[in-house]
């Protein structure tokens, strides 16, 4: 197992006062072929649920213990056509409730301190892959070393798992892919752990969460927005600003009370059913945090301004180290050092 993830970002000191990470919706994401079901690999799906027994006519009653296979068979065959239609459409609305966090296990990587670190500017963050990173709990119990509680029934993937790079698109050929689990769960771990060989550098691991659950979204600042204020008290909406560069109002949304999970639900249905670019948000728990890499073009004042926002969060472990990255004489490299008050206050 890989002790330590990275997650590259740009350089925000806000991030260090309410650490988060952002769940991209999957639509969103810069590869076009993530998650695009195909009909084909849907035929060779339904057509292993059928022969294990997992797809039947709706008019079968569950006391119905015996039946005609001849018959059962026929019925497949008649309505597989429309079954793998009704499961394209399901499937796409499926996975727009999740999102993905994508962490790695290089944080020296050049090409991804460009793409994702704000050219250099920005930050790796460095937390444990032994426990969920996870701020705050989503179910009254839940399991060991996680926030959720598992449910064969609601995918979700807290735990970051490692994405399998491979030339071709998941076929579904083998029974083994598809069923022999409670769910759907190894349908959708293919879809949501294949990638194309050409990303293969990021070394990729994925927190697969459900968007209704995000700690903060941030939107625009809408008319549907205040009807759902008015509607669900569970629903903080604040820090309302108007963009200077296209003039649209934006807002954070926030969660509390006893219709907490209706709000979530609805809110979040109507922001992706919208496509006005939502950003959801979880907190991330400080104590797993173990270190900072700061770009190499961080400047001295920014840097003092990290650790100036490390020493005021208590919720810090007094052990987190922070490093900042300077071009090797020698290679196309990066070396790393470790950054002091005193050595920066030198400068």
């Amino acid at each position: 197992m890989i002790r330590k993830l990275y997650k590259y970002m740009p350089l925000r000191l806000e991030f260090f006062e309410d650490p988060m990470f952002r769940a991209s919706p999957i639509h969103l994401l810069n590869d076009p072929f993530e998650v695009d079901p195909q009909e084909h690999q849907l035929t060779n799906i339904s057509k292993h649920l059928f022969e294990e027994g997992e797809l039947t006519p709706l008019l079968l009653n569950d006391s119905d213990t015996c039946f005609d296979y001849d018959e059962h068979k026929k019925w497949f065959v008649t309505n597989q056509t429309h079954l793998i239609k009704a499961d394209l459409r399901r499937f796409s609305q499926e996975f727009k409730r999740f999102g993905v966090v994508s962490l790695t296990e290089d944080y020296q990587n050049l090409l991804m301190w460009s793409h994702y670190a704000d050219e250099h500017r920005g930050i790796v963050v460095e937390l444990s892959n032994e426990v969920s990173w996870l701020k705050h709990k989503k179910s009254p119990h839940p399991d060991p070393y996680c926030c959720f509680e598992s449910n064969p029934f609601n995918y979700c993937r807290e735990l970051p798992q490692r994405v399998v790079y491979r030339s071709d698109r998941p076929s579904f050929e083998f029974a083994v892919d598809v069923v022999h689990d409670l769910g759907e769960s190894k349908v959708f771990d293919n879809y949501f752990y294949s990638k194309g060989d050409s990303w293969i550098y990021e070394k990729e691991h994925r927190s697969v969460l459900p968007l209704m659950y995000a700690d903060k979204i941030l939107t625009n600042y809408t008319s549907d927005v205040k009807e759902y204020m008015e509607e669900y008290p569970s629903l903080k909406v604040k820090n309302i600003e108007r963009c200077s560069y296209n003039n649209i109002q934006k807002c954070e949304l926030t969660f509390s009370g006893s219709d907490c999970n209706d709000a979530r639900m609805s809110i979040t249905y109507l922001l992706l059913s919208r496509d006005n670019n939502p950003m959801f948000f979880y907190g991330v728990d400080e104590s797993f945090i173990s270190c900072i890499y700061l770009g190499c073009r961080v400047t001295d004042t920014k840097a003092l301004a990290v650790l100036d926002a490390i020493k005021r969060n208590p919720r810090f472990d007094d052990s987190i180290v922070v490093k900042r990255a300077k071009l090797s004489k020698e290679r196309y490299s990066l070396e790393f050092e470790t950054i002091s008050y005193p050595m920066l206050y030198k400068v």
